[in-house]
């Protein structure tokens, strides 16, 4: 019909014009060399807005180009079909500007609909169609729902730059969990408002069976949060070792929860609306930058940044795991002035501590013992003589004056001890000790961001959501919350600590300080390696009096050609030799 339509009015020059032209009539149109037919949708002064009912385009066209449509092509049917997406209808307003959308332009598909042959044109109603791609035979409109909501609703923290936020959560250890809003984030408080008020209004009709361990943890729910009545998003983290219990997380809000999960109402997410669980979760987690974390830090936060009140926040850099370390400032006054929070907290933290009742600073004191390593009350391990060589492994590197040792010949027994921790605990979620159990020195059990259960040593003891760290076995520095702290079998003191402080020997940096390229520079060159070492000789720790440094010359054999650490950063301008003579001494106990 199409090729009959475009020989006809091609092949005559004395086409008929269109001289009354109306809204809702159809036309021959003459478009860029083209002959096509359309449907008038609005008549200008020079020129007319059509749709092309055998295409789908949509164009202005100029009155003089338009012509009287002949019988014969009027009754034929349009071949273009105004159709939407089945599934997506919740998405539209988020969808319109989608790349996704834009990239099925051209596209050949399979259609898969109920009426077709039903369609009246004229009214203009669109057909709910579901896509399917032609050669997978994969739903596209599935394709499309996922690929949206993710465009759509995604937190992004701007981290080179300020972002606006709003706080929805934080924990005594300084997690801060912030909402960034988009028409996504809009979209999904409207979508959850709905569901919510029909399952209110009728219970959902669904085959119910008792969640279980086995079930597949990434499953969302959608449950009762207690203390306001309403309903949320949620996940299992974990199951308590009897199956009774589980801790589940609020995905959008960031608090946790422990339930017996037999006396709640879970309703599996993916069968209410396939929509709302394919969003992606609204909290977004952050750390405040604090040299330390007040006791009291939840409630400080709450009042300085309600929940109803934007704030601006600022990455200054990235912890473990890429966690963004951030700075929080919000607006006061008649002129907008910026107030840094951060700043606020540590000032309030100050005021409390000179005004504390003499009492509760004689009840921290006692928390804190002097004269404590870093590694607490495990042995340390046995060391080489003066001028010998000490095959290690660098698990943290700071610098060249500030980096960890582990000595290679323990590495099996590490890993040995690592893999039994990991069994052991595998079970545990929550801590049966209180504030008066914890004693610096003493050794416990945690588990860190990256999954993983440590042996750590507690150094210092501010309070219940603040607690001072050392991982004895990696070198690294923390601060944990009292619930993050387990109380570590007997079997696993036994193996001495393995991780010890060490320094390059014989160097200096060239400028006052070293600085922060040549920190990843020697990180680069030594971090998670295995190396030979000289103990040149030990000193005490400038920061921890009661720790030991050892002070080594690195070499690296992994190559032909062995490769002096000491001598590379000299050749690379970052360091110089420094002939200051050490005093020797063996710091073996």
């Amino acid at each position: 019909m199409i090729a009959n339509f475009e020989r006809t009015y091609s092949g005559n020059a004395q086409n008929p014009k269109s001289e009354h032209l109306s809204e809702g009539s159809y036309c021959a149109a003459y478009f860029d060399q083209n002959w096509y037919r359309v449907k008038v949708f609005e008549v200008n002064e020079n020129d007319v807005n059509c749709f092309f009912i055998d295409y789908g385009d949509e164009q202005l066209i100029r009155k003089s180009d338009i012509y009287q449509l002949r019988r014969e092509f009027a009754k034929e049917k349009a071949q273009a079909f105004i159709c939407r997406l089945a599934g997506l209808e919740e998405l539209y307003e988020v969808s319109t500007n989608s790349e996704h959308i834009q990239n099925l332009v051209g596209k050949t598909v399979h259609i898969e609909t109920d009426s077709i042959e039903d369609v009246n044109h004229d009214t203009g109603a669109p057909i709910s169609v579901v896509l399917y791609d032609i050669d997978s035979s994969i739903s596209i409109n599935q394709e499309l729902i996922a690929h949206i909501t993710i465009e759509s609703a995604t937190p992004v923290l701007n981290r080179n730059g300020v972002t606006q936020a709003y706080v929805c959560h934080a924990e005594p250890n300084g997690d801060v969990y912030v909402h960034i809003q988009s028409p996504g984030f809009e979209k999904l408080g409207h979508l959850l408002a709905d569901l919510e008020a029909s399952i209110l209004e009728k219970t959902p009709n669904l085959t119910t069976k008792p969640i279980i361990p086995r079930d597949d943890l990434s499953r969302l729910y959608f449950g009762k949060y207690k203390e306001d009545d309403h309903w949320y998003r949620i996940k299992i983290l974990e199951w308590a070792p009897n199956g009774v219990f589980a801790q589940i997380y609020f995905i959008d809000y960031g608090n946790c929860e422990v339930i017996k999960v037999a006396d709640e109402t879970l309703y599996p997410l993916d069968e209410l609306s396939d929509v709302i669980d394919r969003f992606p979760p609204q909290a977004v987690r952050v750390k405040m930058q604090m040299d330390s974390v007040p006791e009291n830090f939840v409630e400080k936060v709450n009042k300085l940044m309600p929940k109803e009140q934007a704030v601006l926040l600022k990455v200054i850099h990235e912890g473990p795991e890429r966690l963004p370390i951030v700075q929080f400032f919000t607006r006061i006054g008649p002129n907008n002035e910026l107030c840094y929070i951060n700043e606020s907290i540590v000032f309030q933290i100050e005021q409390e501590e000179i005004s504390s009742k003499p009492e509760r600073l004689q009840r921290l004191r006692s928390l804190t013992k002097e004269n404590v390593p870093s590694t607490g009350i495990l042995k340390s391990p046995t060391l080489p003589k003066i001028g010998a060589y000490f095959d290690v492994k660098v698990p943290t590197a700071v610098n060249p004056w500030n980096f960890f040792v582990q000595p290679y010949e323990c590495y099996k027994k590490l890993t040995r001890l690592m893999t039994a921790l990991q069994e052991a605990y595998k079970e545990v979620i929550h801590s049966p000790l209180q504030i008066e159990d914890i004693q610096p020195g003493k050794i416990y059990a945690s588990k860190h961001e990256d999954g993983k259960w440590y042996r750590t040593s507690v150094m210092k003891v501010i309070h219940p959501g603040s607690i001072s760290v050392f991982y004895c076995d990696f070198g690294y520095y923390d601060n944990l919350t009292l619930q993050q702290l387990i109380p570590l079998e007997p079997q696993f003191l036994d193996l001495p600590h393995q991780a010890i402080k060490a320094k390059l020997s014989g160097i200096k940096p060239k400028q006052s300080k070293w600085t922060m390229d040549d920190c990843k520079f020697f990180q680069k060159l030594v971090l998670r390696k295995s190396l030979v070492s000289i103990l040149v000789s030990t000193e005490k720790d400038e920061l921890y009096k009661c720790d030991n440094v050892l002070n080594l010359k690195l070499i690296d054999t992994s190559t032909d050609t062995d490769v002096h650490i000491n001598e590379v950063l000299i050749r690379k301008g970052i360091a110089v030799e420094d002939k200051t003579v050490i005093g020797v001494s063996n710091g073996n106990n």
